[in-house]
This record gives structure tokens, sequence and C-alpha cells, in this order.
């Protein structure tokens, strides 16, 4: 019954140890990887929204793409061009992102899917220093990118830690 949830926490958190090693080792690096695939990925979504307003029927759906493309775009050209910009958000981006998983590790904590003990323990933990981290980030985002990118650096890895540990945690099949 847990095999498939086990196999997932554990590639989850090989995929978090590993990306939380690589943050680590190249922090300046990364953190500009990040601003540019931001914008790439925007760039490519006003591109597929654009795709679908000329090719749908429905005025509802190219209204509501012809704006996605518009904001899209926008926010891809600042990230592609406007480094700072894309720092900036990037870093609020983030803060929320670390809050919101930290906030999902408490509650999964106590939904009473098989989660106690130590397992319990560190994922409070873990929560507890995401919200830490987000929270902090979110009133100091002027930050610098280096300091931040060990904020995340050290979040994935814990994050990687916790689901490894998690999946050996779960129940036998039997």
């Amino acid at each position: 019954m847990f095999k498939s949830e086990k196999i997932g926490l554990i590639i989850a958190g090989i995929v978090f140890l590993i990306l939380g090693f690589l943050t680590l080792g190249h922090p300046e690096h990364t953190f500009v990887a990040i601003i540019f695939l931001v914008g790439i990925l925007n760039v490519i979504n006003a591109l597929v929204s654009i795709y679908i307003a000329y090719n749908t029927a429905s005025k509802e759906v190219r209204g509501r793409e012809i704006l996605n493309a518009f904001l899209s775009g926008i926010v891809g050209l600042i990230f592609l061009f406007s480094k700072e910009t894309g720092a900036d958000t990037i870093a609020i981006m983030f803060a929320f992102w670390i809050i919101f998983i930290s906030i999902s590790n408490m509650t999964l904590a106590f939904s009473g899917l098989g989660i106690g003990g130590f397992t319990r323990i560190l994922y409070v933990l873990i929560g507890i220093f995401g919200l830490y981290a987000g929270v902090g980030l979110l009133l100091n985002w002027g930050v610098s990118a280096v300091s931040f990118i060990w904020f995340v650096g050290f979040f994935l890895i814990a994050q990687g830690v916790a689901s490894v540990v998690s999946a050996f945690l779960l129940p036998s099949d039997n």
C-alpha cells in the first residue's frame, strides 16, 4: 500500500538534496539561473497563450489568454532584462513558497496519515524553520541574493532529509 509513496518520497528527497547542495555550492550561478528561467518560462507562457487565443472560438477564453499573454510577456521581459527587479521578485516568490511548504509540512505532521514520533517532530521543526526563513525574507526582501540562496539551499536539504526519512518510517507493505 505504501510502496509508491515510499518511492515518491525517496525520489523527491533525493531531488531536494541535490538541488540544495547545488544551490549552496554555486549560489551566484543558481540565482542568475533562476531569474533567467523564470523569464524564459514567462515568455514561453505568453507565446502559448497567444497561440491559444488565436485558435479558440470562445471570446471568454480569447480575452483571458490575451491578458495572460500580455502579463506573462511583461514579467518575462522584466526578468530577462532587469536582473535587479527579477532578483527582488524571486526573493518574494520563494519566501511565499517556503511559507506554503512549511505550513504544508506542519499540517501533514498532524494529518493522521501514519505520521508520528520522530517524523512528526522533524516536519514541525522544518516547518518552524521554513516559516522563520520565509517571513524573514518577506520582511526584509532586500536581503542579498547570496544569503537568500543560502536559506533556500538549507531549506531544500532539510526538506530532502525529511522526505527520505519519512519514506523509511512509513509502514512496510506485507
